[in-house]
């Protein structure tokens, strides 16, 4: 399996010393959002809020995900699994690292694709409110938890093994089975060939892209996520200074970390949130520099980071550029690899080649508020005399404020949301305990949780239609039903 990560956590307490910054490294892993159709939301850890995700967004142990309605997407998670998840889907990341894959399905149907058959020190599974999935080899598979108390698996190429609480068993490419109400596995039966929706369809255009990557030969064997990306949008050229670096393909004014947005992320803090398609890795794992010839090229590193660029600010704008490899020789690791130190106060790119326009400026306020940057016409220009300093981190009075972009999931996804994180389990009435060591996500969640608040206008709907229910039922009253055995119909 592949090697652990060694990130680098950018913590929002930083400690800064003179000349430089020191934060602490720790071993953790990172997938991301690789794709979506319509919109996402996320929660974080326990935090009870609700905040719209984007392509490139990171994903991390602890977070809850909610498709919208007629919205889909695609996690690109490490040791090589990949969640395509359709409209209407809640699931959590349970686990994700070394010690293996957890995704929890509460609701919702998913295709997961296993592109390399690891090793059994890094399982790889699916759980539901009515049993678990494990993966027992590359392959595609779809779970499918429904509002029936039921889950439906199937695998269409691999092996996998099925466990509820009375029963198991395992498939094989072509077959399918179901966990019923209650708990009994039915017979394993062949997949239909008339088995195939829009979702299907999707999952076909996201395999497509999936071929034997040329990029795993040049990145680090830790980094996993995003990687495929790498060889549909660019090439790689050896460098005789650097070796093989990756050239994106690009248009006139781009630079490294121009478009895109910044978000306040826990544990890291500012995290670049890229518009590029590819904007993954070549944004959380190495450097970038100029070429000549070839124009603007990253060199890969094995480290994640939020981030890898160096920061100044002014009295109405907050300004970046991204590291080269030559600045890497002012990050200084201790000889136990737990922290680094960066002195990077004369950035390469900002002095070399000045006319390249490698810094990117914005106003404080768009920054702030984690505003898409889609063109040059929305960044601010600076004069490289205006620059005072470069730092390795914003101003420290620079700080995050509630986003205008983040907004609650549509109105269906929440009328159809109870208190409990699995909707389709009736208040009171308890789990069936599914034979596993696994954690329970249940327990990871605070008992007070609630869906998100409904809006100013849904609550005047909402109020509209009580008073028009209400009238109805007076006028019902005065015009009793001239059939007494008639059963008044029951509105669903």
């Amino acid at each position: 399996m592949k090697n652990s990560i060694l990130v680098i956590i950018f913590v929002a307490g930083l400690i800064v010393l003179n000349p430089g910054v020191e934060v602490w490294a720790q071993e953790t892993h990172v997938g991301r959002l690789s794709h979506l159709e319509g919109k996402v939301f996320f929660q974080s850890g326990r935090s009870l809020e609700w905040v719209e995700g984007y392509v490139n967004s990171p994903v991390q142990e602890g977070d809850r995900i909610w498709m919208d309605v007629a919205a889909r997407g695609e996690l690109d998670l490490v040791n090589s699994v990949l969640v395509r998840m359709n409209s209407d889907t809640k699931l959590d990341v349970v686990r994700m690292g070394a010690s293996g894959t957890i995704v929890k399905v509460w609701i919702g149907s998913i295709f997961v694709r296993i592109t390399d058959d690891g090793n059994r020190e890094n399982p790889k599974f699916v759980e539901t409110p009515d049993g678990q999935v494990e993966f027992l080899s590359k392959g595609l598979f779809r779970i499918e938890a429904t509002q029936e108390n039921s889950t439906l698996i199937r695998a269409y190429e691999g092996v996998l093994e099925t466990k509820s609480s009375t029963s198991s068993a395992t498939l094989r490419k072509g077959e399918l089975v179901q966990i019923n109400q209650n708990g009994q596995l039915t017979s394993v039966t062949p997949i239909p060939q008339t088995d195939k929706d829009d979702f299907t369809i999707y999952n076909a255009s996201r395999d497509e892209r999936l071929v034997e990557p040329e990029s795993n030969k040049h990145v680090h064997s830790s980094v996993t996520v995003g990687v495929y990306d790498l060889d549909y949008y660019g090439i790689w050229v050896h460098d005789p200074l650097y070796g093989y670096c990756w050239q994106p393909r690009s248009h006139a004014g781009w630079a490294p970390y121009r478009f895109g947005r910044w978000v306040w992320i826990r544990p890291w803090g500012w995290t670049w949130i890229s518009y590029d398609p590819w904007g993954w890795a070549p944004y959380h794992y190495g450097y970038w520099y100029y070429s000549s010839q070839y124009g603007w090229m990253w060199k890969p590193d094995r480290y994640y980071g939020p981030h890898w660029v160096v920061w100044t600010a002014h009295t109405s704008s907050v300004g970046w550029v991204p590291m080269h490899p030559k600045d890497a020789a002012h990050v200084h690791w201790s000889a136990n690899g737990h922290h680094w130190q960066a002195d990077v106060s004369d950035p390469v790119n900002a002095t070399l080649n000045p006319e390249i326009g490698a810094s990117t400026f914005i106003t404080r306020e768009d920054f702030q508020q984690g505003k898409l940057i889609k063109s040059n016409e929305e960044i601010v220009k600076v004069e490289k005399s205006e620059i005072s300093k470069w730092q390795p981190e914003p101003a420290q009075d620079i700080k995050p404020v509630r986003q205008a972009i983040s907004k609650l999931p549509s109105g269906k996804v929440r009328d159809a949301e109870k208190t409990s994180p699995d909707r389709r389990l009736v208040p009171g009435q308890e789990r069936r305990k599914v034979p596993t060591q696994r954690r329970d996500v249940q327990k990871q969640r605070p008992q007070s949780e609630r869906p998100p608040q409904r809006t100013t206008s849904e609550k005047a709907e909402t109020k509209k239609d009580e008073t028009k229910k209400d009238t109805d039922q007076k006028k019902s009253d005065k015009e009793p039903d001239k059939d007494p055995e008639k059963k008044p119909e029951v509105k669903k």
